[in-house]
């Protein structure tokens, strides 16, 4: 990882971000030679003390993590439980495709096109033995095999499983830049919603879920009744609108042309009954 010094020209303004922030001394050792691993740390939700700690069989690179959930292990035993995390995982072998993430993160808009390194939704199932304090990454899977990223999910159900995530998709293959919304049925994927995208040279924001008001009900069980919010940048136009889209259906509902340029990728989240003074 990168230290503070490591971030300095980034935190004062000199440097990119991604250009701060290097895997050091090759794809799976440091400059010492000694292995790089990654780790599942599982904290405790009441004091935030370090509970788990699980290595990964492989170095993994997630920039962001779509929900986690409890289920009871299978075996019987009452102290043993399982830990579901599922993330949007960059799609890249560590061994091979570590200098590639780099460059990508330092400069993307230098990826030739079609050569984007994306991430892909997984799911990682961990056993937890709350008794004797061990753990142990037990199974993983893809939930999805099209290329995604910024997964947002209905955050008022976020204490149970979800179904549904809403994700940056991609339309055109042969682009690097995301110019589609889609939902993303987890539990079975062919179910998902079709891809919608808005037009050549329109590349979509990251989507924002804001429930509709009946879920704020405890009793409501609807998790995807609600509104997407997407900015679109308009390359044409050198421009950026605003839809709003239905989030069951994916229909559009409304198109907002602001008449000026936002940043493209800016993202944000939706606080319930918050306002700006």
């Amino acid at each position: 990882p990168a230290s503070v010094l490591d971030m300095a020209p980034f935190l004062i303004g000199r440097e990119a971000m991604g250009k701060t922030m290097t895997w050091k001394g090759g794809p799976n050792s440091d400059e010492n030679g000694t292995p790089l691993k990654s780790y599942l740390h599982a904290h405790s939700k009441d004091d935030l003390n370090l509970k788990w700690s699980i290595e990964m069989p492989d170095p993994t690179s997630v920039y962001h993590i779509v929900d986690a959930f409890e289920e009871q292990s299978t075996s019987g035993i009452s102290d043993e439980m399982h830990l579901k995390v599922r993330i949007a995982e960059l799609n890249s072998d560590p061994a091979s495709d570590r200098k590639r993430l780099e460059e990508q993160f330092a400069n993307q808009y230098a990826v030739p096109s079609g050569e984007r390194i994306h991430a892909k939704l997984k799911e990682y199932t961990f056993l937890l033995d709350e008794g004797s304090g061990e753990g142990e990454l037990i199974s993983s899977k893809e939930l999805y095999s099209s290329a995604c990223e910024y997964p947002i999910t209905n955050q008022i159900g976020r204490d149970r499983r979800l179904r549904h995530t809403w994700i940056n998709a991609l339309y055109d293959k042969s682009c690097n830049w995301f110019d589609a919304v889609q939902k993303v049925d987890m539990v079975d994927a062919a179910l998902s919603s079709p891809m919608t995208s808005f037009g050549p040279g329109t590349y979509c924001g990251p989507p924002l879920f804001i429930p509709k008001e009946c879920l704020m009900a405890a009793t409501s069980n609807g998790e995807d009744e609600g509104y997407i919010v997407v900015v679109l940048y308009r390359s044409e136009r050198h421009c950026s609108d605003v839809v709003i889209l239905d989030s069951k259906s994916m229909d559009l509902l409304c198109t907002m042309e602001l008449g000026c340029h936002l940043p493209y990728s800016f993202h944000g989240e939706f606080i319930p009954g918050f306002v700006s003074s």
